[in-house]
């Protein structure tokens, strides 16, 4: 998909006689169409990628100044934006925003918790995550999300990282 909104909405570069194409900014994609959008691979998301960079153009809202706000005051404001929930926020957070200590859970990282970690949980949220195969409510993720921060610390995001990592590969 990035590939493909970079070629089809970036600006083209030759490095060493290579072709590549520049991220698309804000701009580029607030005048794309939805179905332009769909056609780059984003099906569903489309319409939130089309949403959020026209509301980033039209408020002159500058992405870059997030990383100057704390953490969850940042997060507290992407979540405003068309389709970002809490784990798309974390995302943002932690791979584009400097944002360290953001934990993104996903149910890989559910697992990974509950494997290891669950004599440092409360022992009904143990059990109630235990019990459930559907994806997590919006207070799950939350708790999840603030466990992993405060046990972790100010690199939770690494720590993230290497859990999913050592999650994945063990299935």
């Amino acid at each position: 998909m990035l590939s493909k909104l970079s070629k089809k909405f970036g600006e083209k570069k030759v490095f060493d006689g290579l072709d590549f194409y520049t991220f698309p900014t804000a701009g580029e994609l607030a005048f794309a169409s939805e179905n332009e959008l769909r056609e780059c691979g984003l099906g569903y998301r489309a319409k939130y990628v089309q949403a959020t960079a026209k509301k980033i153009c039209e408020s002159k809202i500058e992405l870059e100044s997030l990383k100057t706000l704390p953490y969850l005051e940042a997060k507290k404001m992407l979540v405003e934006f068309s389709g970002v929930g809490l784990k798309v926020a974390d995302c943002v957070l932690l791979f584009s925003l400097e944002k360290m200590e953001a934990f993104p859970v996903d149910v890989w990282v559910k697992r990974v918790i509950l494997n290891n970690y669950a004599n440092q949980l409360p022992e009904t949220l143990v059990k109630g995550l235990s019990t459930s195969h559907e994806s997590l409510s919006n207070g799950e993720y939350e708790k999840l999300n603030a466990f992993g921060r405060s046990y972790f610390g100010k690199y939770a995001g690494y720590a993230q990282e290497y859990l999913y990592h050592y999650e994945r590969s063990q299935r």
